[in-house]
């Protein structure tokens, strides 16, 4: 039961900071102040926010992504925009309609 509560507790902002390994400033300003991250108000300064474990745990799965080397160097060349229309979309957006989305622009 102790571990299970402990998985529940509320993080401070320096403590997420500390996880995401950033400043608890860009954490507050960059993620929380732009809906980024959600938080959780306790009281009437900001001092008082926490972030439930959940929340970080979601906010990084969102930002994770996956990055191919091409063997077209840093230009990336239409092999790579090949490689990455084949990908699987994330939404479950047919490759068919994502090719031809970026053929019109």
């Amino acid at each position: 039961m102790a571990q299970q509560a402990d998985t529940d507790r509320l993080l401070t902002i320096r403590e997420a900071a500390d996880i995401l390994s950033v400043s608890a400033k860009f954490v507050r300003r960059d993620l929380i102040d732009t809906g980024l991250m959600r938080v959780v108000t306790l009281g009437s300064s900001t001092k008082a926010d926490r972030i439930h474990p959940s929340d970080l745990k979601e906010f990084i799965e969102k930002k994770r992504v996956i990055k191919c080397s091409t063997s077209a160097g840093k230009s990336g060349g239409s092999n790579s925009r090949a490689r990455a229309q084949s990908l699987p979309d994330p939404l479950g957006q047919p490759a068919k309609e994502r090719q031809r989305k970026s053929s019109a622009s």
